[in-house]
């Protein structure tokens, strides 16, 4: 056994002592004799308290399968060794088992947040994807009621983006906008219906793109399967709050899913007694609890607007309309790699790494020259001069570039929701991209002198720069 997975058992039983805020003498008993077994140094302890537990998990998920097996037993020592099992320490040792099992392993794992401005409440089940799933879809909206009642059941409950805002679709105008009033009276009148609008129109993995990956900090979750996203506690790492979060693929159907975390987390209970919420939707009520509560807060209840983005090639403007305001600052070789980042998004964006092999250096040379005949087309349509095209395959020159980029937009982040979204960010891959989705981005054209907006994908601009990649 390694220095690292001794450190990374020691955070996972020290985890589950305190899952239930309450730490027995038969707890602390029973750690000791763990700490003999498995030879922890005081070092590997100290280590501990600053290693998140998500971390500590992975490591353990690595590790040969007869340590898995035995940290898991000594995890159901520790649990059941006062004779009781609180529904915070079975959804912890539910976690472990998701993760550390051989038949589990590879379709579950933990996610450690620090400090998060929007955290998923309690006993929550929400289903998250990156992209559209049909099939999870209809299986998930065909088995809706069942799948809600098997959790509804076990205390937890399930927080389905889709029905949810079909709820506010469904919601009176005029109870919408008392509601508002009386809730965040700040907030102007003519803004509700905007207000209302944006929030009937979130998707799942729009809110794993806000909340989830920008705002909470889960960038691993930014390229994300169909899955189950479950808090399973809060703990420190160091002096800093950290909360857990249990995520399970969903491979096929959810129904079969949801009854076997069902049937193991309450197979470990002491307790039958469970607070199960009745709350329904009914006609002329307004659903402000839980996952409602918190999407109300987060898309209406906010200090910014979430605005479309309309490019002027003609006018050389960055416009937010949402906002009536426009991004100030940016030079025209700016603007150009701006257009550009949004254009390429739904790419992945734009690669700079550099070559490592002569082979690498041939596909590194056909994209760079892509990316310059790109570049060039855009910072000609906002009116640039061809001999004055900057080079961005020169990092001293694409680098100030981008930093004016970010600080145009940071200028402008206090009026923005989400403003992470229209600046430009570096992704795990070191790709540069903006991650604002394309159907946000519109383009002002003046066809015949008359100035009309179309979406950026069906833009003559677009097409223009969409047929370089098409000579390739």
């Amino acid at each position: 056994m390694t220095h690292k997975e001794r450190t990374a058992i020691i955070r996972m039983l020290r985890d589950l002592i305190k899952a239930d805020a309450v730490i027995d003498s038969k707890e602390i008993h029973t750690y000791a004799e763990l700490r003999r077994k498995y030879k922890f140094t005081q070092d590997e302890e100290v280590s501990a308290a600053t290693l998140p537990l998500a971390e500590a998990v992975d490591t353990l998920a690595k590790s040969e399968e007869a340590l898995r097996k035995s940290v898991l037993q000594a995890s159901i020592d520790l649990i059941l060794c006062d004779g009781f099992c609180s529904n915070e320490e079975a959804l912890m040792l539910i976690a472990l088992m998701y993760c550390l099992q051989k038949d589990n392993q590879g379709i579950a794992e933990i996610h450690s947040v620090y400090a998060p401005e929007v955290a998923i409440g309690d006993h929550q089940v929400v289903y998250i994807e990156s992209k559209y799933d049909q099939q999870i879809n209809d299986d998930i909206r065909r088995d809706y009621r069942t799948i809600d009642r098997e959790l509804h059941l076990a205390g937890f409950d399930f927080s389905y983006i889709p029905m949810i805002t079909e709820h506010f679709r469904s919601t009176d105008i005029s109870l919408f906008t008392e509601v508002t009033r009386f809730l965040a009276p700040t907030i102007a009148e003519d803004k509700v219906r905007l207000l209302m609008k944006q929030l009937v129109q979130v998707t799942t993995a729009e809110y794993l793109t806000d909340q989830l990956v920008n705002r909470m900090g889960m960038a691993a979750l930014r390229e994300t399967s169909p899955s189950l996203l479950i808090k399973i506690g809060n703990t420190y790492v160091g002096e800093r709050p950290f909360i857990n979060f249990l995520r399970i693929s969903v491979d096929d159907d959810v129904l079969p899913l949801v009854r076997d975390f069902v049937d193991s987390y309450t197979s470990l209970l002491s307790s039958d007694a469970r607070v199960v919420k009745h709350s329904q939707d009914r006609e002329g009520q307004f659903m402000y609890y839980g996952f409602y509560k918190q999407l109300f807060d987060v898309y209406v209840i906010q200090k910014g607007v979430r605005s479309n983005l309309l490019v002027d090639f003609v006018g050389e403007r960055f416009i937010l309309p949402g906002l009536g305001r426009e991004i100030k600052g940016l030079h025209r070789r700016d603007k150009a790699l701006y257009a550009l980042l949004l254009m390429e998004n739904d790419r992945g964006g734009l690669d700079f790494s550099s070559p490592q092999t002569v082979r690498q250096r041939q596909a590194y040379e056909r994209r760079m020259a892509e990316i310059q005949t790109k570049y060039t087309l855009l910072y000609l349509a906002f009116n640039g001069d061809k001999s004055k095209v900057p080079n961005l395959e020169m990092p001293e020159i694409r680098r100030p570039i981008v930093s004016n980029i970010r600080r145009c937009i940071k200028a402008v982040s206090g009026y923005l929701h989400n403003a992470e979204d229209y600046s430009v960010l570096t992704d795990s891959q070191g790709h540069l991209r903006v991650n604002l989705p394309t159907e946000l981005v519109d383009v002002r054209e003046y066809a015949d002198g008359d100035p009309h907006e179309v979406p950026m994908v069906t833009s003559d601009v677009f097409e223009r720069v969409k047929g370089v990649r098409e000579e390739k």
